[in-house]
């Protein structure tokens, strides 16, 4: 009988990508990443400006509050300590 390696399938990866809408109803959409560490805002093609209405304030809202606990998780695996300091998260090399 093999032995074959047991692996929790109900823990799923944390997100590291969130696709949001913006300009209204008009179906254009940005994109709010984490990379090693860092958090990237991708805009449309040839937009230098976004329109939130009020749910696509909140649905960002909440992007970068996921994406704040990636990058502070990644930043713990680099060796790198984060401390919250009145609700900002200031990183330094361990």
């Amino acid at each position: 009988m093999s032995q074959q390696p047991i692996t929790d399938t109900d823990s799923a990866p944390p997100r590291r990508d969130w696709v949001l809408r913006c300009d209204g109803s008009s179906g254009r959409v940005f994109e709010v990443g984490v990379t090693l560490g860092t958090a990237e805002v991708h805009l449309p093609l040839d937009t230098d400006c976004i329109r939130l209405e009020l749910q696509q304030v909140r649905a960002l809202r909440s992007a970068l509050d996921e994406a704040i606990t990636c990058v502070e998780a990644d930043l713990r695996a680099a060796g790198h300590v984060t401390e919250r300091v009145t609700g900002r998260t200031a990183a330094h090399p361990a």
